[in-house]
């Protein structure tokens, strides 16, 4: 979602969420590992004065995210 309209709109099908599959994407994607690479790409990105830093990372996330919704929207 990108919008607070969007974030309305996928409220009522909270129901339909596999808090299992949460718990397994959350842990996969916010290891201790993970968050400090992250970090350390931005804080490199604001010392060289580039932007983006996490681009491909984000991009991959939306993907995961909208590919995760699509399937628990078919299921209910």
């Amino acid at each position: 979602m990108d919008t607070p309209d969007e974030a309305v709109d996928a409220a009522p099908r909270i129901s339909g969420v596999d808090r299992a599959r949460v718990r397994q994407t959350f842990e996969v994607r916010f290891t201790v590992e993970r968050m400090c690479s992250d970090y350390l790409a931005i804080y490199r990105s604001r010392k060289e004065g580039t932007t983006n830093a996490l681009g491909s990372q984000n991009k991959r996330a939306k993907n995961t995210a909208i590919k995760n919704t699509a399937m628990m929207t078919m299921s209910t």
